[in-house]
């Protein structure tokens, strides 16, 4: 369930054409290519944008275009921290799809993060920021500083609640060796029941109130934004809800905001934990967001495989397609956007669509397609329940 999402997609939406398309224009893409030539096999480019801006150009020339123009991305890893685009133009037509593949044999994958590796993390020398961690720590801690223009694409804060992906605008998460990291939590691997109500909230307007039964909640700075995921009158729903106070001479949290479902109960699992703490950074593999300060606090996974971790970071989707007809995307790896992985606005109706997955490599990855008004979203997700788990996979 933390694994990686990844997607090799056929999607033949956007067309409405067979697979059979015959030979034309093809260009080259390359991780290790160059965007100065012009896309032949042996001097591939090395961006989508550029291959679209020669298909473009060839539009442009006066070629018709009688055949189909084919986009042969070769194996390895494209970086997309912004969605790749196209329009209305960048379409092909019935019988001339513009196909967008992988290479025969090729492992392909469009990443909507960036890769941090580990000569780009710093020891953590500041005190004030140890003398914030917990006692217990292990492992090796270093941070990361974003550019300004990272950081510019950080996604929004948390709401004050939410319980399901569709409250978030967009959510950024940490990813190494093919698993979602786990943000900084407490207790690290279970749950703690609240105690007694101070205020349940039973009228709108009011806000929650519950006495802490641990003396662990004495030493968060709520300020920073502490949200607690936990089921707060049923027990069939659990959801984040933002800690507006705590008041350590009353041995209180107060809650932002009522759930949900109303009033706080005790009737229920009335069992919580906390996240997105540097107070609760302790093992290895956790990670804390300083959104002010721009900055990436993680315990370096034990065993690390991969030369990287990646921070998703992509805030709308990796391929975004608006009003773009007959365009096919086939064995592509679709990964880490931090919100959709392909978004289609316009075009045909939805009756038109049809869209394939193949699941690589986990049969627990879900590819729910929603259609909202004129446009559809499909967006991937993880897990094998109705939707993602937060208690494995929380992120900020």
């Amino acid at each position: 369930m933390n694994q990686f999402s990844r997607i090799v997609c056929l999607l033949v939406g956007l067309s409405e054409t067979n697979l059979g398309v015959g030979a034309g224009l093809e260009f080259h893409v390359s991780p290790n290519g160059n965007d100065g030539p012009a896309g032949t096999l042996a001097e591939p480019l090395r961006t989508l944008s550029k291959a679209r801006d020669a298909i473009r150009r060839a539009k442009s020339s006066g070629n018709d275009l009688a055949d189909s123009v084919t986009v042969i991305a070769h194996e390895g890893t494209y970086w997309l921290p912004e969605p790749f685009e196209l329009g209305a133009e960048d379409g092909g037509t019935a019988t001339a799809p513009i196909v967008y593949r992988a290479e025969d044999g090729g492992t392909v994958r469009f990443n909507g993060g960036i890769p941090l590796r580990p000569g780009d993390f710093r020891p953590v020398t500041d005190q004030e920021i140890l003398d914030r961690l917990p006692q217990e720590r292990t492992g090796r801690l270093v941070a990361y500083r974003f550019t300004a223009e990272q950081h510019l694409r950080f996604a929004p804060p948390w709401p004050d609640t939410w319980w399901t992906e569709p409250g978030l605008d967009a959510c950024n998460e940490l990813f190494a060796d093919g698993r979602r990291l786990p943000l900084a939590r407490w207790p690290n691997d279970d749950y703690t029941a609240f105690g007694e109500i101070v205020e349940p909230a039973s009228e709108a307007g009011k806000t929650p109130e519950f006495k802490y039964t641990d003396q662990r909640p004495e030493r968060w700075n709520v300020d920073d934004g502490v949200w607690l995921y936990g089921y707060w009158r049923r027990g069939f729903r659990a959801e984040f809800v933002r800690v507006k106070a705590v008041n350590t001479d009353a041995k209180t949290i107060q809650l932002a905001a009522r759930n949900s479902l109303g009033e706080l109960d005790d009737e229920g699992a009335h069992r919580y934990f906390a996240v997105n703490q540097l107070e609760e950074l302790d093992a290895a593999g956790e990670w804390y967001l300083d959104r002010d300060g721009g900055t990436l606090y993680l315990i370096l996974p034990k065993d690390l495989q991969d030369d990287h971790v990646t921070f998703s970071i992509n805030p709308e989707a990796l391929i975004r397609c608006a009003g773009t007809q007959h365009v096919e995307f086939r064995g592509l790896g679709i990964e880490c956007s931090a919100r959709d992985r392909i978004r289609i606005e316009g075009g045909p109706t939805a009756a038109s669509w049809a869209a394939r997955f193949a699941m690589w490599p986990s049969p627990a990855l879900r590819c729910p397609a929603t259609v909202t008004r004129s446009w559809v979203v499909i967006s991937m997700t993880q897990g094998t329940s109705a939707s993602r788990s937060p208690p494995a996979t929380a992120s900020v």
